[in-house]
């Protein structure tokens, strides 16, 4: 039989593993951590953003919080944690933004926990201290992007640093490229710490590479970069079941008309394959026009083998078929045109 002293003595390791176990859990819960280098100083301060004690692999969403009372979180980048639960980014301090008195926020949102907080301490720009602020033409402009793609439509940040105080940038796409962007504005001012900020969202270019540039005129300042418009759900699965349509449309007309190589299966699911990792095409207009036809050879071809008691060598069946193979050619051409790259892994059959 237990003493009471052996009960009481149960009871308080007890409570002990269970007060370390709590421990630990709150521990685990309050091991993510966000650092700012250096922690204080003016507005326009280049620092690095820093996290700890994430779970490896996690994407996250750092942002600089501007504001308890307002929705204002200003995009600073996307990125995914290390291994070991780390990251870091390289950001500019926001003038116009004060989370609390005279701290300004950084936060990382995606983990399970929320975010806690890196604190930056904004101190009064000295007179005295012209370093903080670079002489015009001695800049190194930077633009730091909240993403850089995603599909049609799109909204995406463009934060400026290290431009020419007083200056203006100019927005551009080169001539003749294809891509519809707006933005908030396509002629920033450059404020007098070289910073500046543009909303751009995507206007449905079709899905491609876009480079964009940014000049700035007073000093020759010159940086470019590139968006890359994705492929939507709804086109990818228009492709995919057009790549499907062209084998075995193909396939069935050549019971008729005997080709000498046949549309393989395996090359549409390569060509699939390729689609899903590159998920990026031109137009899919003519493709969509040319499928529409095939359709219609296949209803042709079919009614004709019906109607001829399924002789294949009768030559209604043969001209439809011939005529079906011939579209079926045309639409997989026009498929490869789409996708660059895709003509070795699915090339027509001769």
């Amino acid at each position: 039989m237990r003493t009471a002293s052996a009960l009481a003595v149960g009871f308080l390791l007890s409570a002990t593993i269970a007060a370390g176990m709590m421990g630990t859990a709150q521990a685990a819960e309050a091991a993510e951590a966000i650092t700012v280098t250096p922690s204080s100083g003016p507005a326009g301060t280049p620092v690095v953003i820093s996290g700890s004690g994430w779970e490896a692999g996690l994407p996250l969403h750092v942002v600089w919080n501007c504001g308890w009372s307002t929705t204002d979180r200003r995009a600073v980048a996307d990125v995914t944690t290390s291994p070991d639960g780390d990251w870091s980014v390289p950001a500019v301090v926001p003038g116009d933004c004060v989370t609390q008195e005279t701290q300004v926020f950084a936060e990382a949102y995606g983990g399970p926990h929320g975010s806690p907080e890196g604190v930056f301490t904004l101190s009064p720009q000295s007179p005295e201290s012209p370093a903080t602020t670079p002489l015009p033409c001695e800049s190194e402009p930077r633009i730091y992007w909240s993403q850089t793609a995603g599909p049609q439509g799109t909204h995406f940040t463009l934060d400026g640093s290290g431009w020419a105080g007083g200056g203006t940038v100019t927005i551009a796409l080169p001539y003749g490229s294809a891509g519809l962007f707006g933005a908030s504005t396509l002629n920033p001012a450059v404020d007098s710490l070289g910073n500046w900020r543009v909303e751009m969202y995507d206007q449905h270019s079709p899905p491609g590479d876009y480079e964009i540039s940014f000049e700035e005129e007073l000093c020759g300042l010159q940086v470019g970069g590139t968006f890359r418009v994705t492929v939507t759900e709804e086109q990818l699965r228009e492709l995919l079941s057009g790549i499907w349509d062209v084998v075995s449309v193909g396939n069935t007309a050549c019971d008729v008309t005997d080709c000498n190589t046949r549309w393989s299966s395996s090359g549409a699911s390569k060509a699939i394959t390729y689609l899903e990792r590159a998920r990026t095409i031109y137009s899919l207009a003519n493709a969509t026009a040319l499928a529409v036809r095939v359709g219609k050879d296949l209803d042709e071809l079919n009614a004709a083998l019906e109607a001829a008691d399924e002789d294949k060598h009768d030559p209604k069946v043969v001209a439809a078929a011939r005529k079906t193979l011939a579209d079926t050619k045309d639409l997989h051409r026009s498929l490869l045109d789409t996708i660059p790259g895709l003509g070795l892994l699915w090339p027509v059959p001769e």
